[in-house]
């Protein structure tokens, strides 16, 4: 028997800020958050939820805005 494991994300946001991350089998996502909550920086909720948009993209939207 086969099984695929895509992994888990899931975002804790408190008046709009993160404010932990829970990553399993999602090393990308667990860079984003752990750099979101070392530099006490935020992204939109609803950006950072929307799995359309790659996590490149809204790493270089945390770069270009600070």
């Amino acid at each position: 028997m086969f099984h695929y494991w895509i992994g888990l994300r899931i975002n804790h946001v408190k008046e709009g800020k993160l404010i932990a991350a829970d990553c399993v089998n999602r090393p990308p996502e667990f860079m984003l958050a752990k750099k979101l909550l070392s530099q006490k920086r935020t992204l939109d909720p609803s950006r950072m939820a929307d799995a359309t948009i790659e996590v490149k993209q809204l790493m270089s939207e945390l770069t270009s805005s600070g």
